[in-house]
């Protein structure tokens, strides 16, 4: 047993822990997650009623008359059937909030899934079509690079003739001069 178990409470203080922790628990807030503030009504809640029967266990066996024990027993029922119709009713508003999110979210995700998928075919046509793009313009640039390069070189072949031309027709004549 824990030390507040150890210690036996009078029905009053039973009954002002029992206010404490209904109006603690009335004040939770409905929630799909559960915050800590339910989380710690909840726990407190239960450990209270654990303590609460141990306590009315040694209360009962304490008692001298059986309608003392009926009428705790009866209050206990009470005030448990309470507490167990408002858990009940967070129950059904936590699983009608959770199921209005589910909708609301499922839907919201399927239609961002939708627009992503139709944005990476949308990238992907794009970039296929650069990439198409940009061969065909580096394949132009190229064979207009080779069919200048075959232009210099035929230019550059028949300077190189003419120079040797030129060059063997000042030979001979210097030779030609040279020799008469």
């Amino acid at each position: 047993m824990n030390s507040r178990s150890d210690r036996i409470l009078s029905t009053d203080e039973l009954k002002a822990l029992n206010a404490k922790d209904l109006t603690k628990a009335s004040e939770c807030e409905t929630r799909v997650t559960l915050t800590e503030k339910n989380w710690s009504a909840v726990v407190s809640l239960l450990d209270r009623m654990c303590s609460t029967q141990d306590t009315i266990l040694t209360t009962l066996a304490a008692l001298l008359t059986k309608p003392d024990a009926e009428e705790l027993l009866g209050q206990i029922e009470r005030s448990t059937q309470m507490q167990l119709r408002q858990l009940h009713q967070t129950e059904e508003q936590f699983e009608r909030q959770a199921n209005l999110m589910n909708e609301r979210y499922a839907a919201k995700s399927n239609g961002l899934l939708r627009s992503s998928e139709e944005a990476l075919q949308k990238l992907e046509s794009s970039t296929k079509n650069t990439l198409r793009d940009m061969t065909n313009e580096t394949h132009s640039q190229i064979n207009a690079l080779i069919e200048s390069a075959r232009k210099w070189l035929t230019r550059l072949g028949i300077t190189s003739l003419l120079l040797l031309v030129a060059l063997g027709t000042v030979c001979g004549i210097v030779m030609l001069r040279k020799l008469g």
